[in-house]
């Protein structure tokens, strides 16, 4: 498993390094005029320092892994992957912020165990944090769905 996660590591690694570099080849533009390589240019070096620590985290620890350990919560996971499943279906049909209050409402309900009042507060203010950053400061087009 540590050859696999090295080797997973690397691969994203590369392929963050290109996704950079398309993104200045696009125009990053500046902080308050952002250019339309702006955004995959913040994911793609999300996504190398997420493979720097993978590759570190791996040589750094001995022993064998599994991918899945048996504390491992798979119906989390499973949970997870429809709820995304379900956002990118909704999400021209309802808008960002309807579908986005949705997606964190039911996922830090069921999938974190919060209370409802608590789940509740975490989505509107990350939904409405999103929408902030995106729409107002960012300026980027955001699907308004049946609520315009």
């Amino acid at each position: 498993m540590e050859k696999f996660d090295r080797l997973t590591g690397f691969v994203f690694l590369i392929l963050s390094l290109g996704i950079c570099l398309e993104s200045v080849r696009l125009s990053l533009g500046i902080l308050h005029r952002p250019g339309p390589g702006f955004v995959s240019f913040i994911a793609g070096v999300a996504m190398g320092v997420l493979s720097l620590v993978l590759m570190i985290r791996n040589i750094s620890q001995e022993g064998t892994r599994t991918l899945w350990t048996p504390e491992a919560n798979k119906k989390g996971v499973g949970t997870i992957i429809g709820l995304l499943l379900g956002y990118a279906l909704l999400l021209d049909l309802l808008g960002f912020l309807a579908t986005a209050i949705l997606f964190f409402l039911f996922t830090s309900r069921f999938v974190a165990h919060l209370s409802w009042r608590n789940s509740v507060v975490l989505a509107i203010s990350s939904s409405v944090a999103a929408y902030l950053i995106f729409q107002v400061w960012l300026k980027t087009q955001l699907p308004t769905g049946i609520l315009a």
